[in-house]
């Protein structure tokens, strides 16, 4: 269950109105696929988890953190604002791989490894991969959108688990839904 830890002055503000909404609709989503949840939020933040298990088991965690500052530099509408979302499960894939944003020294170190390379039709993506296995691809294909939006932070799969990282506020149900079809 996810609850509010927020002063009864917090529970006016339009911010936690939207943090409140937010959560109520990753619950009611995590409930309709018969999972469990549990979190906090208030006005500032949220610490979300969620975990389902069919048609196979999947783990979410959303968060979000707001930081002000008194520094009269910075815009209001540039508050500090941390956003992260992960979707985890167990593959039956072994192979590893990562898809991660482009650093600017990647270029130098595609020289010296092979399995370092631009994702294809992706440029601000790298993969690390010896081959490109059938997890990869699918996985590519299915948040494509995410990753055109360039919300993808990270993609990896390790020791058979598979961790896609975003860094946006949105549910992205559907691309979720979309995963959960793959025969991983």
């Amino acid at each position: 269950m996810i609850t509010s830890n927020a002063t009864f002055i917090e529970q006016q503000s339009p911010y936690y109105k939207l943090n409140e909404s937010f959560c109520l609709n990753f619950e009611k989503f995590i409930n309709e696929q018969q999972g469990k949840t549990s979190g906090k939020f208030n006005a500032w933040s949220y610490v979300l988890h969620g975990k389902i298990t069919t048609p196979k088991p999947w783990i979410l965690e959303y968060k979000k953190s707001t930081f002000t500052s008194d520094c009269s530099l910075i815009s209001l509408k540039n508050k500090n604002l941390f956003v992260s979302v992960i979707w985890k499960t167990q593959t039956t894939d072994t192979k590893t791989f990562s898809i991660r944003r482009k650093h600017s020294t990647d270029n130098i170190v595609g020289i010296f490894n092979s399995n370092f390379k631009c994702l294809e039709n992706h440029k601000n993506y790298i993969l690390n991969a010896k081959n490109q296995s059938k997890t990869i691809q699918e996985v590519i294909k299915t948040v494509h959108p995410l990753l055109v939006s360039n919300e993808v932070f990270q993609i990896s799969q390790k020791n058979g688990i598979l961790n896609i990282e975003l860094r946006t506020d949105l549910h992205y149900f559907n691309i979720f839904n979309q995963l959960t079809k793959l025969n991983l």
